[in-house]
């Protein structure tokens, strides 16, 4: 089962691996409560919440660095700066989006499966063109969407 876990934990553990902490040595800092230690690569969070959220929880915290995680309660602007930061998207340039869908995202299968466990239950991913064996498009709905439908 995916882990889930809060948006701004999603944020720091994802700024973190983007300045170049590596999966490991960041779940290892989560298992012993050390992760305020990266403070020194990244100032614009306070890494403390971090070591706190985790508290009783290390086990799927370490899972969630290692393996991915599906977010609790994820907005659409929570969505695209993800987007941003855990894959490089950009919106306009890779995607288009919308009050309550993404459109025209191209992706590889590994990201297409990293996207569908980090959407978690309030979005869903659509795959709408297989471009090629590398390249699937896809476009993320809100689940008010696919109710409708």
């Amino acid at each position: 089962m995916t882990p889930t876990i809060s948006l701004m934990d999603a944020y720091m553990i994802e700024t973190l691996l983007s300045k170049g902490v590596e999966k490991k040595e960041l779940a290892q800092a989560i298992q012993n409560h050390t992760v305020n230690q990266f403070k020194n690569v990244d100032h614009s969070y306070d890494y403390t919440e971090l070591n706190e959220a985790v508290m009783g929880k290390e086990t799927l915290y370490k899972e969630a660095v290692e393996e991915g995680y599906a977010i609790s309660y994820l907005t659409l602007y929570g969505l695209k700066k993800l987007l941003d930061m855990k894959f490089g998207f950009d919106e306009d340039a890779d995607y288009t989006a919308y009050e309550r869908k993404i459109e025209g995202l191209v992706v590889t299968p590994t990201q297409l499966d990293q996207l569908t466990k980090l959407v978690g239950k309030i979005w869903t991913v659509k795959e709408t063109n297989q471009k090629d064996s590398n390249s699937i498009e896809v476009s993320v709905l809100h689940i008010s969407l696919t109710e409708e439908v």
